[in-house]
């Protein structure tokens, strides 16, 4: 899955249309799912309703509708099928034959005949055995490219989720930021009207509620877009839901990149090349059992036209051949066997990489969030507050008043941003880690500071 998402600019909120999205009930405590909790903040299952949508209903469907996992579900079920054909070994032969017969003189009839009745069959039980072992180890390899591929289906879906749920909490910023506009313009009017206002301020006023109602306008546009992408992530052409419920906020509980790093060994990715290893391993005990020379018995009565007399026939067969005779198979499996454990320590040196600068990313945009939140936004609601009062004793311009206003504007959509990023991190670090990340968000406060 490729995630190329640029983030919004501060002063005009403008959808990232590069955001591309590529990529048995599936444990729900797995990827994606161990995050839908966190997204639920205080809603409960009673307040869902058909008009609402929470993270992990999404990415139930999505796993449920999606046409690729159902493509490999199928072949889950051809690989059990296949590991349970291959216990069936080569049928008994039953033979019937005729001896002396249809010649010439004491043999021109059928009067010294021998006819004979027989089953032969093969000791193949180890083969066998060796043959359901590699069987089942390609039943596990599908196995795992189907857990693979519920991750990233899961993790598609969470992006989608999550880019539609930063769009809702904008909107949110965007209309209460519209609403302190409308009041600030009513009282510029009257001031206006008064005389303790110049018009320009009016014009100003008026120009900066555009500008809101622009903005929600865009924001709207965007909502509607990101919905119809996530609905897209279950096969629907329609959008059956209007409200996301969940929240961006991250919590303060650590997250230690030491536990991170020792789950690269479990990850879904690394455990495909040690399966295809496995893989290979049973193959290579299967190509030399294959190379044994197989004892062949065969039994049966074999009757004496001319004596009217009954006989036991048994007989042994075993074919020629070296032990060795399979060497070039069984050495190309074996360089293909270091060869995925060349790729298994490669894939853990890669994921390695990637976590290390994911994690880094996470801590670097939950700081952000954190100075935003505590900070930096509080001191601009208070900076906010001080330029209205010093405004209305005629201390301060209109221009002034409405720069701070733009500032805490700014300063919300600019969180929402930070807190997308490092949810977007975290399913990114579960996705690929198989390991549940624990970033359980706290409620947020609804407020925005923007209608004073």
């Amino acid at each position: 899955m490729t995630l190329n998402l640029r983030f919004f600019a501060y002063k005009k909120p403008i959808y990232d249309r590069s955001f591309i999205l590529n990529a048995r009930n599936f444990p729900l405590c797995l990827i994606g799912l161990c995050l839908c909790f966190c997204f639920l903040g205080s809603a409960s299952a009673n307040e869902l309703d058909s008009q609402t949508l929470d993270l992990r209903t999404a990415i139930v469907r999505s796993l449920e509708q999606n046409l690729e996992i159902a493509s490999i579900e199928s072949r889950v079920k051809s690989a059990a099928s296949y590991t349970k054909h291959a216990s069936v070994g080569e049928r008994p032969q039953v033979s019937f034959t005729v001896e002396d017969a249809l010649g010439s003189g004491d043999f021109s009839g059928l009067d010294n005949s021998q006819s004979t009745l027989s089953i032969s069959w093969i000791l193949e039980r180890s083969l066998l055995k060796r043959q359901v072992e590699t069987k089942r180890s390609e039943s596990d390899l599908v196995g795992i490219e189907q857990e693979i591929k519920r991750y990233d289906v899961s993790a598609e879906t969470a992006h989608a989720f999550l880019i539609a749920l930063a769009f809702q909490e904008r909107l949110s910023v965007a209309m209460k930021a519209e609403e302190g506009s409308k009041r600030a313009l009513g009282d510029i009017r009257k001031r206006a009207q008064s005389g303790k206002a110049p018009a320009a301020d009016l014009l100003r006023a008026e120009v900066s509620l555009e500008r809101r109602q622009l903005d929600i306008d865009d924001i709207t546009h965007e909502l509607d877009v990101a919905k119809r992408v996530l609905a897209a992530q279950w096969g629907a052409r329609s959008v059956d839901f209007s409200t996301l419920l969940g929240s961006l906020k991250i919590a303060e509980s650590a997250v230690d990149f030491s536990v991170i790093e020792q789950s690269i060994i479990d990850s879904p990715r690394v455990k495909l090349f040690l399966t295809k290893e496995r893989v290979m391993d049973s193959e290579i005990a299967l190509a030399k059992e294959q190379a044994k020379n197989r004892l062949r018995f065969n039994t049966g009565v074999r009757r004496l036209d001319s004596s009217d007399d009954y006989a036991m026939v048994v007989g042994i067969s075993m074919p020629f051949g070296g032990a060795k005779r399979n060497q070039n198979q069984i050495n190309a499996l074996t360089e293909e066997q270091v060869a995925y454990q060349t790729d298994a320590r490669a894939e853990q040196v890669k994921l390695s990489a990637q976590l290390y600068g994911l994690f880094e990313s996470f801590k670097h945009n939950r700081h952000l969030s954190e100075a935003l939140e505590t900070e930096i936004i509080p001191r601009l609601e208070k900076a906010l507050l001080e330029t209205r009062k010093a405004y209305d004793v005629g201390r301060y311009s209109y221009r002034e008043w409405s720069s701070v206003q733009q500032d805490v504007l700014a300063a919300k959509l600019e969180l929402t941003d930070t807190r997308l990023a490092a949810q977007s991190n975290a399913v990114e670090l579960e996705r690929l880690t198989g390991q549940p990340i624990s970033i359980t968000p706290i409620s947020t406060n609804t407020s925005t500071g923007l209608e004073q």
